[in-house]
Formats: C-alpha cells, sequence, structure tokens
C-alpha cells in the first residue's frame, strides 16, 4: 500500500487537524503507520491492492503522527483513545454515485461530499447575504453538540462537521455524533422522499492528532475459464440467489439478514435430509464444524472457502474470527447470529409497534463486526453441502449427463 500526500501552499493555512492553529506551528510533520511525511501536508490518500480482509466488508483505516525525533517503529499508539477533546466528520454522498474510484481510500479533511438536500446557492452565485452553511445543535449527557453542515460547490449538503466535542475514547465520540445526526437525517429522509446516506465517519483525537476512518475493501477482478458449466440444481440456485442479494446491498442489516438465512436454511435442510434417512432406517450424517482457533486453521479454512484466493493477510484475522469465536462449535455461533437476526427482525421485519432505533450505532456496530464471518460460515456451509456447484469447475466437453439425455 502507498501513501499519496498532497501537499499545500501557504504558511497561514489552518492545521488539517482541527486545532485552529497555523499548520506551521502545529504539524511540521505527519506519518502514517510507520511512514513519515518530512513536510507540511495534508491527510495522506491510500491506493492499495492489498487485501485487507474480506472484500466488500467494512474495516478502519489509521493514520498515526509521527513527530521530529520520534522513532516510528518504536511508537506503540492508543487507538482507543483517551478521555478528551475530539473532532468527528460524517461525510455524505448520494447512494449508488461513487464519490471516488473504487480502489482509492482518502482522508476527508479537504473532502466534501454530496447529496439530494440543496441548502445553499452554487458556489459561483454564492454572495456574503447568502447561506454559507447550517447548523444542528443536539443536547444529550456530554453536552452541546455542534454540527455545522457544509455545502459542496453546487450547494447540496456534503458534509456534517464538529470542531470538538468531549469523550471517553473514539467509539464514544463516533457514537455520540452519529447517534445525535441521524434522526435528523431520518426525518428528512421522510420528511422529504429522498435517501440520506453517511459514506464515512472520520474521527480525530485532537490531542494526539490519531485520525481512523471508515473505508470499505474494494472487491476483487476476477475471470473464469470458458466450457460447459456443470449442472445446477434448483436447491443450489436457491441459496446462491440469495447469497448474490446479500452481495449487491450496501446495507449492513440486509446483508447480515441474506447470510444468515443460508446458515439457517442449510440447517434446516440438513435436519429434514436427516428426518428422512432415519425414517428409511439409514444412518443420520452428524456435522460437528468448529470455529478455527489458530491462525493457521483459520487461514486453511478461508482458502477452503474463497477457492479464488490463496493470499490473506494476517492482520486481518482478527476481524475475520472474532477472539469470542475462536474455538467455537458452529452451532454456538448460529445461536449467536440468531440473537442478532431477532434484534432486526424486532425493527423492521416483526408486526407491532418498533422499538428499535436502526439508527443506534451499537447495533450497526456489532453487525459489522459478525458480518465477515457470517459471510464465511455461509460460504463454508454451502461449499460442504453443495460441493459440486461450489467449485463451478467449467469443462471443454459436454457432460456425460447431458450426452445421456441426448441419447
Amino acid at each position: 500500500m502507498t501513501f499519496k500526500p498532497k501537499f499545500r501552499q501557504g504558511k497561514d493555512k489552518k492545521c488539517w487537524c482541527g486545532s485552529k492553529k497555523k499548520e506551521k506551528n502545529c504539524h511540521g510533520a505527519r506519518s502514517a503507520i510507520n511512514q513519515s511525511v518530512s513536510a507540511t501536508t495534508a491527510p495522506p490518500q491510500l491506493t492499495t491492492d492489498l487485501p485487507l480482509g474480506i472484500s466488500g466488508e467494512e474495516q478502519k483505516l489509521w493514520v498515526v503522527p509521527v513527530f521530529q525525533g520520534e522513532d516510528p517503529t518504536k511508537k506503540a499508539p492508543n487507538l482507543n483513545g483517551t478521555p478528551g477533546r475530539y473532532k468527528v466528520q460524517l461525510l455524505l454522498s448520494r447512494p449508488g454515485y461513487p464519490l471516488w474510484p473504487e480502489r482509492e481510500y482518502k482522508f476527508i479533511d479537504e473532502i466534501i461530499g454530496d447529496s439530494h438536500l440543496l441548502i445553499a446557492k452554487p458556489l459561483a452565485q454564492r454572495g456574503v447575504q447568502d447561506a454559507h452553511h447550517v447548523l444542528l445543535h443536539a443536547i444529550n449527557g456530554k453536552g452541546n453538540i455542534k454540527f455545522k453542515g457544509i455545502p459542496n460547490e453546487s450547494g447540496y449538503l456534503g458534509k456534517f462537521s464538529v470542531d470538538e466535542l468531549t469523550a471517553d475514547s473514539f467509539i464514544q465520540a463516533e457514537a455520540l455524533c452519529y447517534e445525535c445526526l441521524c434522526p435528523f437525517l431520518s426525518a428528512w429522509s421522510l420528511h422529504l422522499d429522498l435517501p440520506v446516506n453517511i459514506h464515512t465517519i472520520q474521527v480525530t483525537e485532537l490531542s494526539t492528532h490519531i485520525t481512523s476512518v471508515r473505508a470499505k475493501t474494494p472487491h476483487f477482478d476476477m475471470t473464469f475459464g470458458g466450457g460447459i458449466s456443470p449442472m445446477l440444481t434448483d436447491d443450489f440456485c436457491h441459496h446462491a440467489s440469495v447469497y448474490r442479494e446479500g452481495m449487491n446491498t450496501n446495507s449492513p442489516f440486509y446483508r447480515f439478514l441474506c447470510f444468515f438465512k443460508i446458515i439457517e436454511s442449510i440447517a434446516a435442510r440438513r435436519s429434514r435430509r436427516n428426518a428422512e434417512r432415519a425414517a428409511k432406517g439409514q444412518q443420520v450424517v452428524r456435522f460437528q464444524e468448529v470455529i478455527p482457533s489458530t491462525d493457521e486453521d483459520a487461514i486453511s479454512l478461508l482458502r477452503r472457502v474463497f477457492t479464488c484466493r490463496s493470499d490473506f493477510a494476517k492482520a486481518s484475522l482478527k476481524e475475520l474470527f472474532p477472539e469470542a469465536a475462536r474455538g467455537k462449535k458452529l452451532s454456538h455461533i448460529i445461536d449467536k447470529f440468531n440473537k442478532i437476526r431477532v434484534g432486526i427482525a424486532h425493527a423492521v421485519l416483526q408486526s407491532g409497534e418498533i422499538r428499535i432505533s436502526i439508527d443506534q450505532l451499537e447495533h450497526i456496530q456489532e453487525v459489522n463486526l459478525w458480518l465477515p464471518l457470517c459471510r464465511i460460515i455461509a460460504r463454508w456451509m454451502l461449499s460442504i453441502e453443495f460441493s459440486r456447484e461450489y467449485e463451478f469447475k467449467m469443462n471443454s466437453g459436454v457432460p456425460p449427463e447431458i450426452l445421456a439425455a441426448f441419447g
């Protein structure tokens, strides 16, 4: 992965970190991971083809400043954060219209997004007496949070920025802002009949200038060999269609429901087939899948279920296989997934009054925590249950069963 810093001119430019000091008096050097940049810089943008985890799932990227005289190899930053002041930025986007190329990650200090909400005149027509931003004030246990809504050049709301708030950690700062802002966004969405999408969130701890930003790992560009495909049974196609639906959605809740539905369906299919075997006096099949407890076993499983990949970064294994799941029986994890499914169902599926808010960040964080493993288990069970169709090997000739069918 390579960082491409953008160099800014002007000795009186305010520092990007939100300290309100001149940049020359605040950050003269900045580093991301183990690479230092000895110049006045804006936050770096990242382009990479390195797999950061399972493609399409959310990750967090971090930038850690390294000041003059510090050894970056010996610096152990506290990525949890400490009680103090934070800056939070929430970038908006129009669903279905990306803000930058798929394989490029950006920290958003200098970026204003887009939406369908018009709040100002286009920049070329904007005068001194015209609106230049909107202000929202929210009161919570930590005090008054002031959101500044910033328009893009066309006048559409593109970003909310909280220049300073008090929080105990990165997670709390993000949650405070998200949960205070989202009721407004949901009300606007309902009133105006428009989507209002938060594209990413960036949090900066003002005392250390450590910054985190949400990002999604891009999908790989793949190809497949030509020839005759294997016969696809209806049962397999039913499950594969739900998997594709999960891959196509941007909603973590719906994505989780699709993958869990596959797991639940295969579990029910196994029970049905065992009942049929027992009725015929045949031996039933017992499945004893266990979540890998070691990194080596985890990588072995990943290579089995993602047959077109062979490289998996060890750094991502903790996110793909949470510690609470390692060494547990698959049935135990399915019970955990079912509790999450029930929570989602209470909000959007079951009858009765809605008593859970999807705008609660803790619900999204829990789904995002387990979503990669849910996807892995769905593929794992599919590979066992439909081994021939799962491999989807193309043949250059006509399969014998087709020849036999046509005489």
